[in-house]
């Protein structure tokens, strides 16, 4: 949008603004505002991420596999998805010690979702465990953590 500038005098003899140059700065500023305020929610909507972590693990064994502080900044996990070629396990993923809240999934050869809703926000120093029991032959277990991050605004 552009703004003339009045044609007026700007300022009087001893410096003091014109009337027609204060409302035209009032005018300058509600622009600016209006600007700034479309731009402001514009990065609010972008700071919201959501990603996904995804590994294969080829054969694996009741036991932790241990992901050391995966995440660049703070993050909430909100599913897991997992499927085998082959076999049947179960998986818990664990920030540090403590598991998701929600259920654990039951992996086989269908792709199952799960989503956590509760103990599923991990820190940048946070580390992140898949916690493998009842494995019946499983082979090729897919895993992958959709989470979202809230970029640091300026």
């Amino acid at each position: 949008m552009t703004i003339p500038v009045p044609s007026a005098a700007l300022v009087t003899k001893d410096g003091t603004p014109t009337l027609p140059l204060r409302q035209w700065m009032q005018e300058v500023q509600r622009e600016v505002q209006r600007v700034a305020d479309g731009a402001a929610s514009k990065v609010a909507a972008a700071a919201a991420q959501t990603d996904t972590l995804s590994v294969v693990i080829a054969r694996p064994k009741d036991g932790d596999t241990l992901f050391l502080r995966p995440f660049a900044t703070g993050a909430t996990i909100t599913e897991v998805r997992t499927k085998s070629s082959a076999g049947t396990c179960t998986l818990t993923v664990k920030i540090n010690a403590t598991a998701l809240g929600g259920t654990a999934n039951s992996v086989s050869t269908t792709e199952v979702a799960q989503a956590h809703t509760s103990a599923n926000v991990a820190d940048t120093d946070d580390n992140l465990t898949l916690t493998v029991s009842a494995n019946s032959g499983c082979t090729d277990l897919s895993v992958t953590i959709t989470y979202t991050t809230t970029l640091a605004s300026a």
